[in-house]
Formats: structure tokens, C-alpha cells, sequence
């Protein structure tokens, strides 16, 4: 899984990036809690594509409840509903 971090800027209107293993800015956001559900999104969708090729080629099965144990080893969700990775 790549790694991505959460860098903040006090001086920046958007003062929380999401900086990839290159260094790219993928998003900028004003709340740390959204930084973290853009870093736990884009690592779900990087394990789920890893690890069920049907995901991208539309032929290999998937099953939803392998998908839905995926879920549930890499997100944390908070009573609130925000999600985050589970470190």
C-alpha cells in the first residue's frame, strides 16, 4: 500500500495537505478529519484493487463479503460517521 501523509500549513487557506510517496499534493483540505478520511479512501481503494483484480477487470468475481471484511480490517468509523485508517 503507498504511503500518504498529512502535511499542515498555518499560513495556507486549505491548511491541511494529503501528500503522496512522490511528494504530489493530491488534496488540499481546511479539516484535519477530512485529510484523514482522503488518506483512508485512497489507501481502501489501493488494498481493494491489490487484492481483487476483478475490481478493474470487471470478469474476475468479487465477493461483497470479502470486500466488506476489507472494510472492516483497514477503516475505523467513529460514532460521529467519519472514518479513518486503522494504524
Amino acid at each position: 500500500m503507498a504511503a500518504y501523509e498529512v502535511v499542515k500549513n498555518n499560513d495556507a487557506p486549505f491548511r491541511f495537505a494529503v501528500i503522496d510517496e512522490n511528494g504530489s499534493v493530491l488534496a488540499r483540505v481546511r479539516v484535519r478529519e477530512d485529510a484523514d478520511e482522503i488518506v483512508a479512501a485512497l489507501s481502501l481503494v489501493e488494498e481493494a484493487v491489490s487484492r481483487f483484480p476483478g475490481l478493474i477487470d470487471g470478469e474476475t468475481p468479487v465477493s461483497g463479503a470479502d470486500l466488506v471484511d476489507l472494510f472492516d480490517e483497514l477503516l475505523r468509523v467513529r460514532k460521529d460517521g467519519r472514518f479513518s485508517l486503522r494504524r
